[in-house]
C-alpha cells in the first residue's frame, strides 16, 4: 500500500483510511499526532474522512446538484509548509498542523507565479519573513535557496567579524611585545655604552699615569724623591688590580675545560653538551652563549693533517653559559664527579684521559694562581683554590684564609724575599 499524501509505503501501524473514497495514508501525512492516533485508533477507523472527501463542496451546474470533489494538494506542497516553518525556527506540531485542501485556484496561480518569477528576498536582519498563510501553504526551490543564501550570507559575516576582532587583539598584543623588547634592547646598548666608556677611561687614565711615572723617573733620576716613586708606584697598581677585577667580572658565567682531545672537523658545542650530560646535567643549545677552542697552536708538529687526526696539546674549551647558576651547578658537579674521562663524548678513536673543569680566569690571575700553586707545594701548604675569580690561599683547615690580588700579596702571605716582581 502507499500514502497517497507522500507516495511512499504505509505500514499497518501507521496506516489510516478514508471511509468514503477508502484512500490510505499515513496519519502523520494528515496531521495527526501520535498519541491522538494511539488513543482514538478505533473512532478513527469508523468516522475519518480524507482531507480530499472532506472539503466537498455543494456546486451546483444548472440544475443539478451534484457535489464536485476538491482538489486534493500535493505532497510537494505539505512538504514545502514543513520546510517553512523549520526556517521560521518554529516548532512543528502535529495536532495543529493543518493542510490547505480547498479547491481555490488562486492557490495553484500563486504557486506557478512564485515559482515563475525571480523574488528578492529582503534582508533577515532588517524584516521578517512572510507568514505561511501569505505563501498559501506553499514555497519553491528558488525561494527556499534565497532563504537559505541569506542565512548563510549572516552567518559569514558573523565569522568575518570574530575572525577581524581576534586578528586586531593579535596585532595589538603583538605590538606591545615587541615595543618592550625593543625598549629593553636600547637600555641595554646604553649600558653596554656607558661600560665600554668607563673602561675607555680607565685606560686612557693607566696610559697617563705611566707616562707621568717615567716623566717623573727622568726629572728626579737624581734626587731623592723615593717616597714620592712609591706613591705613584702604588697608585698604578691600585689601578691595575681594578681593572683586573673588572675583566674577572665579565669572566664569571665562563668556565674552561682543559685535557680534552682535539679533531679536525669537531663541533664544541656537541662536546660540551656531552660532557655536561657526564657531569648529571642536561644542557640544551640555548643554555650556552658561546663555545669554542682558544689558544694559539703549539709548533708545526700539531698541525692536524687528516679528518679524525688528534693533537697532542690539545687547546682548551673556552664555554660562556647563559645562567651563572648553570655555571655554578656545573663546577660543582666536576668536583663531586672527579676523574670522568672523555669516553663516550662521541670522538673519533683516541685514548681515555680524565677531563678538567676550571673557572675562567683573567690573564693576570692565571698567573697569579698558578705562582701560588708553586710556593704551595714549596712549602706544604694545604690548600690554593680560585672562586668567582678571585685567588685565595690556605695553609691549614685552621689557619686564616688570605686572598691575593697581585705578586706583592703572594710574597707577603707565603713570606718569600720580594723579588722585582713582588714590588709592584
Amino acid at each position: 500500500m502507499q500514502c497517497l499524501g507522500c507516495q511512499l509505503t504505509v505500514i499497518a501501524t501507521e496506516a489510516l483510511a478514508c471511509n468514503i473514497c477508502k484512500g490510505i495514508y499515513h496519519y502523520k501525512c494528515v496531521c495527526i499526532s501520535s498519541e491522538y492516533y494511539n488513543a482514538h485508533l478505533q473512532q478513527l477507523n469508523k468516522t475519518w474522512q480524507c482531507p480530499s472527501c472532506g472539503n466537498v463542496t455543494s456546486r451546483r451546474k444548472g440544475a443539478d446538484g451534484t457535489p464536485v470533489r476538491g482538489v486534493q494538494p500535493t505532497p510537494r506542497e505539505i512538504m514545502n509548509v514543513s520546510l517553512l516553518n523549520d526556517l521560521r525556527g518554529g516548532q512543528h506540531d502535529d495536532t495543529t498542523c493543518q493542510a490547505d485542501m480547498s479547491c481555490d485556484e488562486s492557490l495553484l496561480d500563486l504557486t506557478n507565479t512564485l515559482d515563475n518569477t525571480n523574488v528578492t528576498l529582503p534582508d533577515r536582519s532588517k524584516t521578517s519573513l512572510p507568514p505561511v498563510a501569505d505563501l498559501h501553504g506553499t514555497i519553491s526551490y528558488n525561494i527556499f535557496s534565497k532563504l537559505l543564501d541569506s542565512k548563510l550570507n549572516a552567518c559569514k559575516e558573523e565569522i568575518n567579524n570574530s575572525i577581524s576582532h581576534a586578528t586586531e587583539e593579535l596585532r595589538k598584543n603583538f605590538s606591545l611585545t615587541t615595543d618592550a623588547i625593543l625598549a629593553e634592547m636600547a637600555t641595554l646598548r646604553t649600558h653596554v655604552g656607558t661600560l665600554s666608556q668607563k673602561v675607555d677611561l680607565l685606560e686612557k687614565e693607566n696610559i697617563s699615569l705611566k707616562l707621568e711615572l717615567d716623566s717623573a723617573k727622568k726629572v728626579n733620576a737624581g734626587s731623592d724623591n723615593s717616597a714620592l716613586l712609591q706613591d705613584t708606584i702604588s697608585t698604578i697598581t691600585r689601578i691595575q688590580e681594578d681593572l683586573n677585577e673588572r675583566d674577572q667580572q665579565a669572566l664569571l658565567n665562563d668556565i674552561e675545560i682543559t685535557a680534552v682531545p682535539e679533531f679536525k672537523g669537531e663541533s664544541p658545542m656537541h662536546i660540551f653538551v656531552g660532557i655536561a650530560s657526564k657531569l648529571g646535567l642536561n644542557l640544551e643549545e640555548h643554555d650556552v652563549v658561546h663555545v669554542g677552542r682558544v689558544g694559539p697552536v703549539h709548533g708545526d708538529g700539531d698541525r692536524l693533517e687528516g679528518a679524525g687526526s688528534v693533537r697532542s696539546r690539545p687547546r682548551p674549551i673556552v664555554v660562556r653559559l647563559a645562567r651563572r647558576s648553570v655555571r655554578d651547578q656545573l663546577l660543582k658537579n666536576s668536583r663531586v664527579r672527579r676523574g670522568t674521562t672523555c669516553a663516550d663524548l662521541g670522538l673519533p678513536e683516541h685514548q681515555h684521559r680524565p677531563f678538567y673543569v676550571n673557572e675562567r680566569l683573567t690573564k693576570t690571575n692565571r698567573i697569579l694562581f698558578g705562582k701560588a700553586r708553586e710556593l704551595k707545594r714549596a712549602q706544604n701548604w694545604r690548600f690554593v683554590w680560585t672562586k668567582d675569580g678571585r685567588v685565595f690561599a690556605r695553609k691549614s683547615e685552621t689557619s686564616k684564609v688570605h686572598y691575593i690580588r697581585s705578586e706583592r700579596d703572594l710574597c707577603r702571605v707565603f713570606e718569600v724575599e720580594p723579588t722585582s716582581d713582588c714590588s709592584k
